[in-house]
């Protein structure tokens, strides 16, 4: 379960390549009360076992002070009695490079999520998670309050896919 745990946040920390290619932060443009849930299913092997974790996450902009805002997260995972809340100061102006590892691709391509069809940027790149060769691809879109439509991670030992499951842009 701990590896489990550990590559949900493992393949959310390559997100910030794909969105440091926007010439906005990923809130911008939205006002409080724009929101965006997600389920990310992580498929991890121990052995000759396999363990899925689920994770639904929300995440809510709050408020927006000139060039930051503030976003609202509540995560609840399986086998987790309370969800985890956090806030947090973002800014609004993408402030980023994109983090080191090997681009591989990139393109544009239609996406259905949550019921409606989105134009997305992808980027597809490998790196190293934990010693593990990882491709992560992930689509984005500026009509999506935070700008991530679905992020699919993949290495030898776990499979993660994050996909929108509801939105709504204010």
């Amino acid at each position: 379960m701990r590896r489990a745990v550990l590559c949900v946040p493992l393949a959310l920390s390559l997100l910030p390549a794909a969105l440091a290619e926007s010439p906005r932060g990923p809130w911008a443009g939205y006002k409080a009360g724009s929101f965006v849930k997600t389920k990310t299913v992580t498929v991890v092997k121990v052995g000759a076992h396999k363990i899925e974790t689920v994770t639904d996450i929300t995440q809510t902009l709050i408020e927006v002070k000139g060039d930051r805002a503030v976003v609202e997260t509540i995560a609840n995972m399986n086998g987790v009695p309370r969800p985890t809340r956090t806030r947090s100061d973002v800014a609004l102006k993408q402030p980023l490079p994109p983090p080191a590892g090997a681009r591989r691709r990139s393109g544009k391509e239609s996406l259905t999520v949550a019921g409606r069809t989105l134009q997305c940027d992808w980027t597809e790149s490998e790196s190293d998670m934990a010693g593990n060769r990882t491709t992560v691809k992930t689509w984005t879109s500026p009509n999506v309050p935070g700008g991530v439509a679905k992020t699919v991670s993949r290495n030898e030992l776990m499979e993660s896919t994050l996909e929108i499951v509801a939105f709504e842009a204010k």
